[in-house]
């Protein structure tokens, strides 16, 4: 259903190959994707991973053959390195080509389907076991079903809930984020902690703080974001109230005063509390809603 483009840009960008923009990260960009874009091209009958790896591979140490420059193709390790990865996986090699029994089959996962009959699917990918592999199948998964939100028949409301969802985008966080608002698409991330979020490149800190509405802390473990969420918190106008007693040769006088005074809303004091209670939680809602 897709063009050559398309098919190269959903594969590089759930592959993580897109890097940005700029100078040298939009060399490296352009290498991976002309490499996939050739490939793809050439040998429009791919039906696997392996299949992808192995031809692009051949693409690669041939750029002769092919309408690539030998520099392009020197530079695309990147891209063959993510395929050979998801290469490795069985369950994505599965094709009805008669080699794979029947339930087998019948039992694939077809994102299009969540979208008009509601159902569960539950994704277990160990980061201590695959650090570099469970990222890599996290956004390929991501990516088709955003895709797949923009080509079906909508019947049902999708919400898609990534833990420790920091492990899995860094650059292409805004992206995602951009892409399943526009496929009304529900997001739920969740991670330890703020400073979890710091990437090499991307300030994740801010695209988080610009693009979700609803945001909930049960715990603010880390100094750093303790300040943060004080500070965002704002700024409330308190009554402070003043006595004062003077005293004469046979009796006293007491007066009592109050004054207005701005404090934070919230304090780091009360922070650590309201985590420490296990009923307790700070929401904050933006947009002026709620």
């Amino acid at each position: 259903k897709f063009t050559l483009f398309e098919r190269t840009d959903i594969l590089c960008g759930a592959l993580g190959l897109i890097y940005g923009v700029d100078y040298g990260e939009g060399y490296y960009s352009s290498a991976n994707a002309m490499t996939c874009f050739e490939t793809l091209k050439c040998y429009p009958h791919i039906r696997t991973f392996r299949e992808l790896a192995e031809r692009c591979h051949y693409v690669m140490t041939h750029p002769g053959k092919f309408d690539l420059l030998p520099n392009t193709a020197k530079n695309a390790d990147h891209l063959y390195a993510q395929l050979r990865r998801l290469a490795d996986y069985e369950q994505l090699l599965v094709t009805n080509d008669g080699r794979y029994p029947n339930e087998v089959i019948n039992d694939s996962i077809n994102l299009s389907d969540v979208f008009q009959r509601p159902q569960m699917l539950y994704l277990h990918l160990s980061t201590s076991l695959g650090m570099g592999s469970a990222p890599a199948l996290a956004r390929l998964f991501t990516y088709l079903l955003l895709t797949a939100a923009g080509t079906t028949e909508r019947r049902c409301r999708v919400y898609l809930v990534v833990d420790e969802f920091q492990r899995m985008v860094a650059d292409n966080l805004e992206y995602i984020m951009q892409m399943a608002r526009s496929m009304d698409v529900g997001l739920v991330l969740a991670n330890q902690s703020m400073a979890d979020l710091h990437a090499r490149r991307s300030d994740m800190i801010s695209i988080m703080e610009t693009n979700c509405r609803f945001r909930q802390w049960f715990d603010v473990p880390a100094e750093e974001d303790r300040r943060r969420l004080a500070s965002v918190a704002g700024e409330t106008v308190e009554l402070m109230t003043n006595r004062s007693t003077s005293y004469g040769t046979r009796d006293s006088t007491e007066s009592i005063g109050t004054t207005e005074v701005i404090l934070p809303r919230l304090n780091i004091n009360e922070i650590v509390q309201i985590g420490d209670d296990p009923d307790l939680s700070i929401v904050r809602l933006t947009r002026g809603a709620g």
